[in-house]
């Protein structure tokens, strides 16, 4: 999601090739685990029943919850999606056990 001012979208549309990582990490509990993905890129109109859908999931259902600056400076703001098309997806857990000192 975003605007025709975001460079992302100007880049997949002259160059539609591109990557995608998600990284969770948690140096305490020794966590590390990837997302990869690699594929091509499309710029769509933004959809307002996809965008509820993700917004939901992190802002909850009841859109009046959601404070009115967070609405003006994002929601407000978004014009397009961004679409990938994936050619290869790779997940990896390569936590491992953190050094944990003693009580």
């Amino acid at each position: 999601m975003g605007n025709n001012r975001d460079s992302f979208p100007r880049r997949i549309q002259a160059e539609p090739r591109c990557a995608v990582g998600i990284v969770e990490f948690d140096l305490k509990r020794g966590r590390l685990r990837h997302v990869g993905i690699r594929g091509t890129g499309s710029v769509e109109a933004l959809d307002p029943d996809r965008l509820y859908r993700f917004l939901s999931r992190y802002l909850g259902k009841d859109q009046t919850d959601w404070t009115a600056r967070f609405r003006s400076r994002v929601i407000d703001r978004l014009e397009l999606m961004v679409r990938i098309k994936p050619l290869s997806i790779v997940g990896r857990d390569q936590s491992y056990f953190a050094n944990v000192a003693e009580a």
